[in-house]
């Protein structure tokens, strides 16, 4: 069922992408999607999955019956984009957060 959700929301990236008319590319868009299943691969409690995997559907729903604003969706992708670029970013080392912290 996970499988088939993310099939589902990559499949529709470029009518959100018109409909929202979101500033990204597709292919960007679709690899945050990716990255945000990814995340939570680590899930293992029944309950929670189910709970992931019903609040995916209905937010897809809400997605393509067009009950989101604009601004929601822009608002994810942006916020997934930032996060990305967060976790991207190279660790400081320890002399580097020894001198800022001085």
């Amino acid at each position: 069922r996970v499988v088939s959700l993310h099939r589902d929301l990559l499949r529709s990236v470029p009518w959100i992408k018109r409909a929202y008319t979101v500033p990204m590319t597709e292919p960007i868009m679709r690899s945050l999607i990716t990255e945000s299943f990814r995340a939570k691969r680590g899930e293992s409690d029944v309950n929670n999955v189910n709970r992931l995997i019903t609040m995916g559907r209905m937010e897809l729903e809400e997605t393509l019956m067009l009950w989101k604003g604009a601004s929601h969706v822009n608002n994810w992708f942006e916020a997934a984009a930032a996060a990305q670029a967060e976790k991207a970013e190279k660790p400081k080392g320890f002399l580097e957060n020894f001198y800022e912290n001085r």
